[in-house]
């Protein structure tokens, strides 16, 4: 049982350099934004005049883009 805990728990948060809690943190403001970055597309889906992107001042692809560079920076230690 201990060894599952510690593979589920610690092991990949340590392989980023993190604590659960810090792990836990950074890809619950990730998985928020992705939900987020989802609702503004379905709301544009349904009414292609509303852009919640462009009120804001930029595009859903550079929003995307920015998550995909940040994820990606995380580096296995």
């Amino acid at each position: 049982m201990d060894r599952c805990f510690k593979k589920y728990f610690y092991d990949h948060p340590d392989s980023i350099g993190e604590s659960y809690w810090q792990h836990f943190i950074n890809a619950s403001v990730f998985g928020t934004k992705l939900i987020m970055f989802g609702a503004a597309e379905y709301v544009h889906a349904i009414i292609p005049g509303i852009d919640l992107f462009e009120m804001f001042g930029t595009n859903s692809y550079i929003e995307i883009d920015k998550l995909k560079k940040q994820l990606k920076s995380r580096k296995i230690v």
